[in-house]
């Protein structure tokens, strides 16, 4: 029973002293009442071998459980049944926190490490890599996280906005690109409209962490100073390159990181249609930056039946080019029906037959070019009217 008392110490301590209740009158009156359930717990049975020891915590993060990964992060940061050492606890948070699912234990993760980074705890003082952390957490329910940004707005004023270019340089050559930081937040995916299609229904709420998107599509230029060569039917260093796969570009994605030692992937399709939509900027419109789909997207009535040069139309709320027409862009997701469940970071199915094409291209109707509206093939399918454009976390 010794090891199970430390064990509920470790969890008491954990929900009263960081900061869960740090407000409360009634900490020790908590205590009590953590203390009593927890040992209830252990009486109806709970064996202290299972859940004890800090061996049965690092089982538990080999199988990948969350709460063993969280809290065996913090036993890291307090030397409790191991020695103190603020990155292994980091680490163990970073991988928890990095997780595109949502949750409780995840949300934490990210409030803890916002602190270490707004402290220089483990790791160098950067404040706005604290305020992604906390941005996410608050996100993801967590209210200190919320408290924390709410009351130091000057500290979220130093962190990007929503809209912010950051430029990326391939090493050793002249060929760079931006992507687009977009602040994460809660929007509605899908649409009611008279022009939907079924597969846009039910309109459900998605909320997303922030991230990074390609301000244009991924170009030929790109994908040769990457790849080497260059498959696309319609050529044009400025053009946005097609006749990819889904597989093809994400080798395209595997082969640039290990180029820039950054994580580029495909956007969901949830960080697709938000950012589409213009992100915490929207003003709501059918096409991605105007109600016209002639001002923004190359379509079926102004292509003359090619590409064009990306970001040659008016860019959307968040200064993203192209997201209506030009090509279809891959998602990462395989393509199913939506649920009316709200979600936090969604992924799309497990499994399935097509993965996700989104935006529309240049031989489109306008109404395949709409924000909303979704598509699919095969994953090692090639078309000179797909492409794809990146994503990245911060």
């Amino acid at each position: 029973m010794q090891v199970l008392c430390i064990r509920f110490d470790f969890f008491i301590n954990f929900v009263v002293d960081n900061k869960f209740w740090k407000n409360t009158n009634n900490t020790n009156m908590i205590k009590k009442i953590l203390t009593l359930v927890l040992i209830m717990l252990s009486v109806i049975g709970v064996s202290a071998q299972q859940v004890t020891t800090i061996e049965d915590l690092r089982a538990g993060v080999a199988r990948g459980d969350e709460y063993s990964i969280l809290m065996l992060g913090w036993c890291y940061a307090n030397g409790e049944g191991v020695d103190k050492n603020m990155a292994t606890a980091i680490g163990f948070w970073r991988q928890l926190g990095e997780k595109e699912s949502g949750g409780e234990y995840v949300a934490t993760a990210c409030y803890m490490l916002g602190n270490c980074y707004s402290e220089g705890n483990g790791v160098p003082l950067d404040i706005k890599t604290a305020v992604y952390w906390w941005r996410k957490a608050a996100g993801l329910g967590n209210e200190k996280a919320k408290d924390m940004l709410s009351k130091n707005p000057d500290v979220t004023a130093q962190a990007p906005q929503s809209g912010q270019p950051k430029v990326i340089t391939i090493p050793g050559t002249n060929v760079s690109f931006k992507m687009i930081y977009v602040q994460g937040g809660t929007f509605q995916m899908g649409s009611n409209d008279s022009e939907a299609d079924k597969d846009e229904k039910p309109v459900h709420s998605v909320t997303l962490s922030d991230y990074y998107i390609g301000e244009m599509e991924v170009t030929q230029e790109l994908w040769e100073a990457v790849m080497g060569g260059n498959p696309s039917y319609r050529k044009g260093s400025n053009k946005p390159v097609e006749k990819v796969s889904w597989e093809d570009a994400n080798a395209f994605c595997m082969e640039l990181n290990l180029m820039t030692g950054m994580n580029f992937r495909l956007p969901t399709e949830a960080e697709w249609e938000y950012a589409a939509r213009g992100g915490n900027k929207s003003r709501g419109c059918k096409f991605a930056g105007s109600h016209s789909v002639a001002k923004v997207a190359w379509y079926t009535d102004n292509s003359s039946s090619s590409t064009h040069h990306v970001g040659t139309k008016l860019p959307n709320e968040l200064g993203l080019y192209d997201m209506s027409g030009n090509v279809y862009e891959w998602c990462s997701d395989w393509y199913g029906d939506y649920s009316s469940s709200s979600q936090t970071n969604p992924t799309g199915p497990t499994t399935g037959s097509y993965r996700v094409l989104r935006g529309g291209g240049w031989y489109s109707d306008a109404q395949f070019c709409r924000v909303a509206n979704r598509s699919g093939n095969y994953p090692d399918i090639r078309y000179s009217i797909i492409g794809f454009r990146l994503a990245c976390g911060l």
